[in-house]
């Protein structure tokens, strides 16, 4: 683990010295290693941003500097370069530099979260997780940036290219083995991911599966702000009860208790691993979300079904559910090849989404071991491919 300081300095204003007709203009800022500088007039300039750094490994630190030092001002810069992902708390950009990515906070107010996000996640180390190569923390600016290997695709980018780019059968259930068994790491470190989804979950080029976006991650039992006592003011309604955040279709992958539950619990994950498992059985992104109303129709909830309810009139929408008992529609060409086994990863996937907790499966391993039953059913010989010696896992540096 390597620890750096990057300060940036602001230089006095530009001289301009006309030279044989040529204009040469003084370099009005500059970015130094510290604590050592290299020589220079330090006493000509003053401290304007100071950047505190960890990285992984020399290599990677080295690669920090060199991308501070290059593109300081851009990297604060919203506008500056487009991002390649937006979420709530923050946005992911490409770096100029081959095969990295940075996070950073959209809000200064969201500096602390950012800062959880990337110390948790530098603790963590397991192959089916997303590594964070290092961070770098602005106080002056209330920004913090967190540093990510690129990856080749998403799980999403990758089912939405199935009709061009086919993916076996093996593969897909080999990729959600290595889902659960990153998601059983964290459950063993009392962690709940609490964001499992397509967009979420990364591919290398040769498909291994990382976990990525820990910013909504917590601790297991920890109370669920989402729900707010009834005399609060609230956004929206969820069956009845008030939710402080506005829900759109970025929450519909979310667990029923994300909504209604007094904490967080593991079990909001294995509902989340049953969402993933049923895009990989469809062969297209499962975006519906659930409903434990008896007359709902699973397409267009009744009035009734108050799945969603706005405070507005002009924000109401009809919205499909996504109850435990709805028929999951397996991917035509695997039920011709394998009829036995996609109905019996249908009925898992069918356990993982029952609306009460306590009816789905115990632990993200249970999950991952009827996968891992149902591939070696299909090929004995079959060794899965995060650990075929052909196929290792990534080795970040």
């Amino acid at each position: 683990m390597i620890q750096f300081t990057c300060s940036w300095y602001t230089l006095p204003p530009p001289t301009i010295k006309e030279a044989d007709g040529k204009v040469s203009i003084q370099a009005d800022r500059w970015l130094t290693y510290t604590p050592h500088p290299d020589n220079w007039e330090e006493q000509r300039v003053q401290v304007r941003t100071t950047v505190h750094c960890q990285a992984l490994s020399r290599q990677s630190a080295d690669k920090m500097q060199g991308i501070l030092a290059h593109c300081f001002e851009a990297l604060w810069d919203h506008n500056a370069m487009p991002p390649l992902a937006a979420g709530t708390f923050g946005m992911v950009k490409q770096v100029p530099c081959e095969g990295l990515v940075f996070k950073v906070n959209h809000d200064p107010l969201d500096y602390d979260n950012a800062i959880n996000e990337g110390k948790t996640q530098f603790a963590l180390n397991h192959k089916a997780l997303m590594p964070c190569l290092g961070y770098v923390l602005a106080p002056d600016v209330q920004r913090c940036l967190l540093f990510y290997p690129m990856a080749h695709c998403t799980l999403a980018q990758r089912i939405n290219s199935i009709p061009e780019v086919p993916f076996v059968w093996l593969h897909r259930l080999e990729t959600f083995v290595g889902i659960t068994e990153g998601v059983q790491y964290l459950h063993n470190n009392n962690l709940v991911h609490n964001d499992l989804h397509y967009p979420n979950v990364m591919l290398t080029e040769r498909g291994h599966p990382l976990i990525s976006d820990f910013g909504a991650m917590a601790l297991q039992g920890t109370p669920n702000d989402n729900v707010t006592p009834s005399s609060e003011k609230f956004i929206a309604q969820f069956n009845g009860l008030p939710v402080k955040r506005e829900l759109t279709s970025n929450h519909l992958h979310l667990p029923p208790e994300f909504y209604t539950g007094p904490t967080l619990e593991y079990t909001a994950d294995i509902f989340m691993l049953g969402v993933l498992l049923t895009g990989l059985l469809e062969g297209t992104l499962c975006e519906l979300a659930w409903t434990n109303h008896p007359d709902c129709k699973f397409n267009n909830c009744p009035a009734e079904c108050r799945h969603f309810l706005w405070p507005a009139p002009q924000r109401r929408q009809k919205l499909r559910c996504y109850p435990g008992h709805r028929k999951i529609r397996v991917d035509s060409d695997l039920h011709v090849q394998y009829p036995e086994n996609a109905l019996k990863a249908r009925e898992l996937a069918s356990h993982c989404l029952k609306v009460s907790p306590q009816e789905r499966p115990s632990s993200a391993m249970a999950v991952g071991q009827v996968v891992e039953e149902i591939l070696i059913s299909e090929q004995p010989s079959h060794q899965l491919f995060y650990r075929d010696k052909l196929r290792p896992a990534p080795v970040w540096v």
